[in-house]
């Protein structure tokens, strides 16, 4: 009978002693998992806000125009400076330099290769194109609304010297150049990549790893807690506010779930038109 009740307690003891094991082990396999997750979560987070600043910096400077000149103040009021792309993005289009601005001496138009500069003020005398540089991407207007890009492959003292003809606009004299930015940020979904594409040459650079897809809002006003939307279209020209949202979807081998971060940015320059 003792042996029977000794028999009893042994087996008890072992179902105790297995049962604290598997939750010893349970909570040894969750903190392994944790001390895993906690170093991916760090890392895609540093990721997001790198990729975020980076895209949330190009659309601020958008409209970004001339300082001096007939033309001068913000591009939006000449045309859209942000416009969706064909392939689900969105373009942005900025001046970024103060001193390589100046004005065509003389018309130009498709097949057009070479840019005669008018005399400026931020130039000597009989060189005009003394601000531009090679390798740099233009901006191209008038204030009829046509634009285009260009990328400028040499200078010389009153001209620039473009990478390819014009396609586009037949300018005037008096037509504004400028040293800017034309980028368009898309999704490459296949790829689950953030895009960045310069569309004075057509390269495309990886911005950020693991973004499934990319919503866009476009709203006519910059304070209101509920803006309106409006169409980019039809109204590029009245866009105040930009909403991205970026969906980031976790891989087969991923232990961080999947991830929606949403932003608004109101460029500065899209307010002053």
């Amino acid at each position: 009978m003792m042996r029977g009740f000794m028999l009893v307690e042994a087996l008890i003891s072992m179902a105790l002693t297995v049962t604290l094991m598997m939750a010893v082990m349970g909570l040894v396999t969750s903190g392994h998992r944790i001390a895993r997750l906690q170093p991916e979560a760090a890392d895609q987070q540093q990721r997001i806000r790198i990729g975020v600043q980076a895209l949330a910096q190009d659309i601020a400077h958008a409209g970004t125009g001339l300082d001096t000149g007939s033309r001068a103040g913000p591009l939006p009021q000449f045309f859209g400076a942000l416009t969706p792309s064909s392939d689900g993005g969105i373009t942005v289009w900025y001046v970024s330099s103060r001193e390589a601005q100046a004005t065509l001496a003389s018309s130009a138009g498709p097949g057009s290769s070479v840019l005669s500069l008018a005399p400026n003020a931020l130039c000597p005398a009989a060189q005009s194109a003394c601000a531009f540089a090679p390798a740099t991407t233009g901006i191209l207007f008038d204030a009829s609304g046509c634009r285009d890009v260009v990328r400028i492959d040499a200078t010389y003292t009153a001209a620039l010297q473009l990478h390819a003809p014009l396609t586009g606009c037949t300018y005037a004299p008096g037509a504004s150049i400028a040293q800017g930015e034309v980028r368009t940020y898309r999704v490459d979904t296949a790829a689950r990549q953030l895009i960045r594409r310069d569309e004075a040459t057509g390269i495309d650079v990886p911005v950020l790893e693991g973004v499934a897809d990319m919503r866009i809002e476009y709203f006519d006003e910059a304070v209101s807690t509920t803006p309106l939307p409006v169409d980019p279209i039809l109204a590029p020209r009245s866009i105040r506010r930009i909403r991205v949202t970026l969906r980031f979807a976790a891989g087969p081998r991923d232990t961080v779930p999947d991830l929606v971060v949403s932003f608004d940015v109101t460029p500065a320059n899209l307010s002053l038109t």
